[in-house]
């Protein structure tokens, strides 16, 4: 099912009454001033737009503000709370013998996390977030930015002009809610996730420009709700540059709270620009009508994006756990010197060979 609709909402959508704690930032700098950045009357004419005649696509499109809402100051941060014990994420997980589980990403044991109430806005450049548990977004507006041992109750804004790196930590759903339904993927932008658990949103992590590398990793438990198009991982960004590598990690398109099997584990479409690159390499795929869905990649024929590049490699794929088949290329083509599809090295979790769909 189309879901461009609601990628256009992801621009008009407005959370406001927060609290809002800043790393680096006065108390004015809030996750509530932040997001109405966001927020535009071109977004919500696109959203109108994209959802046409549709009463329940029409709802969520949510018109700009008149004046932006006073800003909340920050709150005193609650208690520290440990984290149960599990397997430290190090695990000893290591490609081919094992994949990444939920024992072996998120936050170590034994850390103590110093809880956050709101959002928490981080504006210095380089600056480390460690050992926190946000009970709101988090909204990055520094560059080079690193947050580890720390769980995210929310959405990661990151906004900085370098790279961010989560290192140890998770991202989950909203405060007080088992899963949640969002205007905005769980993260997008230039990032690094290094054993990172995401999961109980609609969408895994967003790919769109820049740079991002996912490893040792795991997206799972995605949310079910009608008219939805969950994707574990998932490219848009029409007309833009990325070069993405996903590393040694496990990614799940099903729902955690139907039996729904989601769209796809990797979903590589929605016509990145020339110059574009993915690198898919020893992960777990599983779920999805196809498991790994290969669009908008290499000239020719049987697509029309010269430039665009991606390899897939000595992946596996859970046997039977999607809908139609565990591959499929929909408008791309086999490499062919310049662009285009390498697909060598897969196969399902029973051995057998999964051929390259791409002709």
């Amino acid at each position: 099912m189309d879901r461009r609709w609601w990628l256009a909402v992801g621009c008009a959508a407005l959370l406001v009454g927060v609290t809002a704690a800043a790393v680096g930032a006065s108390p004015s700098d809030s996750g509530t001033t932040a997001q109405l950045d966001r927020i535009d009357a071109n977004a919500y004419a696109a959203c109108l737009n994209a959802a046409g005649t549709s009463a329940p696509k029409l709802a969520r499109c949510t018109a700009p503000p008149t004046s932006a809402p006073t800003t909340v100051p920050p709150t005193s941060s609650a208690p520290a709370t440990t984290t149960p014990p599990s397997t430290p994420p190090s695990g000893g997980c290591v490609w081919p013998a094992c994949f990444p589980t939920a024992a072996t990403t998120g936050v170590p044991a034994g850390v103590t996390l110093t809880t956050i109430n709101g959002d928490l806005t981080v504006s210095g450049d380089g600056a480390t977030v460690d050992s926190r548990d946000v009970q709101g977004s988090l909204i990055v507006n520094g560059a080079n930015v690193t947050v580890r041992n720390s769980r995210i109750h929310g959405v990661v804004f990151n906004r900085g002009a370098g790279s961010l790196t989560l290192t140890d930590s998770e991202i989950t759903a909203n405060p007080g809610e088992q899963y949640s339904v969002g205007n905005f993927p769980p993260i997008t932008g230039s990032y690094t996730l290094l054993h990172v658990h995401v999961h109980r949103w609609q969408d895994g992590p967003r790919t769109d420009q820049g740079t991002v590398v996912i490893r040792d990793s795991l997206v799972d438990e995605l949310t079910f709700q009608a008219g939805e198009h969950p994707d574990a991982v998932q490219q848009y960004c029409p007309g833009c540059t990325v070069h993405v590598t996903l590393d040694h990690n496990t990614l799940s398109g099903c729902a955690g709270n139907s039996t729904d099997k989601g769209n796809s584990a990797l979903f590589w479409s929605d016509h990145p620009g020339a110059g574009s690159t993915l690198l898919a390499m020893h992960n777990r795929f599983a779920c999805g009508q196809y498991s790994i869905r290969i669009n908008d990649t290499g000239s020719g024929p049987a697509g029309n994006h010269p430039g665009v590049t991606a390899e897939i490699r000595d992946n596996t794929v859970a046997a039977g756990s999607y809908a139609n088949g565990p591959a499929e290329c929909g408008n791309g083509r086999a490499f062919n010197g310049a662009d285009g599809v390498k697909w060598t090295g897969n196969v399902l979790d029973n051995g057998q060979q999964v051929p390259s769909p791409c002709s």
